[in-house]
């Protein structure tokens, strides 16, 4: 009796959430603070959230459905085949592209889609079967997708570690007597010079010879130990190069991290001012823009729905628009430091998220429309807008220093380098960087190999007094 219950039901639709629960685990599921994502209590009341929020939504539409067939096993499939594709579109589309097709669009893709899903419809209303079997079949494999990716949590170790969270504060003081004022700008996923001439057949000449005449010095063999930026800061500001311990941080103590930062809390300390034209919380000041990915005090369970559903599609024309504006807004604030008089010396962190996609400028520095945007992991889209990049960078450059009011230090600073090429030159690509420093007087102990978590422990050694180690790059 209880297995021709199970039989005569269409379940599948229910378990395909579950299913889609759990394979999104981390990104739905996870507590919103550190505190909690290390108690088991709090995942499971957002698990329960996710499950009554998508449930009642699957319920309201397959009651539709079988309104309208007047069959139970045509609604349930139909519902299931809808909500498959809005679960795991741009997980589909990812697996396309791991095989580096990047002339296959999301809007090819999504056409296709919809074509696969319309005659699956059609045949499912069309066909004269009850389909009882079909559905058998389909909640079978369901529960079974179910069992793989319980056991698949259950066996992932949990990577918060209390030995890593407690970091020790640092005992040693900055001093100046002439104190500069620092612009630390991040050009997020800005490769090496060397780079673009191997992959892309591109000098980069005219920029890196521009910023040379105005007394850059170029360190065009610097890596960085890390591919995804909330890492990569991390590592930076805190100026830690241990990367089996940085990598094995959770995403919450690296947010944490870049936000009680080493470098800006000893500049404080030492009386600067600190401005953050950032993605990411510093210090005492919000974000200037948000970027939803690492931005996990402010996602609710709506955001992280929607951001991990095939309705993140219906975002993209805003969030693309958005970090372009974006761009230009964190030239102009930098543009507008540089003219004010400031009784305090100025820590100053800029994050512009470009050359790294979405690729929505030209080579000249103008919008492209959503329609006529490459994909994330097309080349010629990453150097058209590394090219306009570089005509809106340099005029903000040598404004800063024709304009400053005390001695001023600049750095120009890649994250990460274009992630998306395979094999080994792939990976020696991802951790190639843009690393460029103007100092306020000459140094003969900067190298051209310096890695990010270096930098700031070579410009506290040489204008701050302090003795730190320089680390193996």
């Amino acid at each position: 009796m209880k297995y021709s219950l199970f039989k005569n039901q269409p379940l599948h639709p229910f378990f395909l959430i579950t299913y889609f629960m759990l394979f999104k685990w981390d990104a739905l599921c996870r507590p919103f603070s550190p505190v909690e994502s290390d108690q088991l209590k709090f995942w499971i009341i957002n698990a329960i959230i996710v499950l009554l929020l998508i449930g009642s939504i699957v319920a309201v539409v397959y009651i539709i459905l079988k309104s309208a067939t007047l069959s139970s096993y045509k609604s349930g499939l139909l519902t299931s085949l809808i909500f498959f594709f809005i679960f795991f579109f741009d997980d589909l589309r990812n697996e396309i592209n791991a095989y580096h097709i990047s002339a296959f669009r999301t809007r090819y893709f999504l056409l296709i889609v919809l074509v696969g899903v319309s005659l699956s419809i059609y045949f499912i209303l069309k066909s004269k079967s009850s389909l009882r079997q079909m559905n058998s079949y389909v909640t079978a494999v369901v529960m079974i997708l179910v069992v793989y990716a319980m056991i698949n949590i259950i066996i992932k170790p949990r990577l918060i570690n209390e030995k890593i969270t407690n970091r020790e504060p640092a005992d040693w003081k900055l001093s100046c007597s002439e104190c500069p004022d620092i612009y630390y700008i991040i050009l997020d996923s800005y490769t090496s010079q060397e780079s673009l001439r191997k992959h892309w057949n591109f000098g980069n000449e005219r920029f890196c010879n521009e910023i040379k005449k105005i007394n850059f010095f170029l360190a065009d063999s610097s890596r960085s130990k890390f591919t995804a930026t909330p890492y990569s800061l991390y590592s930076s500001l805190n100026m830690d190069g241990d990367s089996l311990r940085v990598s094995n941080l959770h995403l919450f103590e690296v947010l944490d991290g870049i936000k009680q930062n080493t470098v800006a809390s000893k500049l404080s300390e030492a009386g600067y001012d600190v401005v953050n034209l950032s993605l990411f919380d510093f210090l005492s000041t919000k974000r200037y823009y948000d970027y939803s990915n690492f931005n996990n005090d402010s996602n609710s369970i709506i955001n992280r729905l929607i951001n991990n559903t095939a309705l993140a599609i219906f975002f993209t024309a805003y969030q693309s628009h958005y970090l372009y504006e974006t761009n230009l807004s964190v030239l102009d604030s930098l543009y507008s430091l540089a003219k004010k008089n400031n009784p305090a010396p100025r820590f100053v962190y800029a994050h512009l998220m470009s050359p790294h996609f979405p690729f929505t400028m030209d080579s000249l520095g103008r919008y492209i429309p959503l329609y006529q945007q490459k994909y994330i992991s097309n080349p010629e889209g990453y150097l058209q807008q590394l090219k306009g990049l570089n005509k809106k960078l340099f005029p903000m450059i040598e404004h800063i220093i024709k304009e400053k009011k005390r001695p001023a230090l600049v750095i120009l600073q890649g994250d990460h380098g274009f992630r998306f090429f395979g094999g080994k030159d792939g990976k020696v690509e991802a951790s190639s960087i843009m690393n460029a420093y103007y100092l306020p007087s000459d140094s003969d102990q900067l190298y051209k190999t310096i890695s990010p978590y270096n930098t700031f422990r070579f410009i506290f050694n040489n204008f701050f007094g302090t003795k730190l180690k320089i680390l193996k790059d």
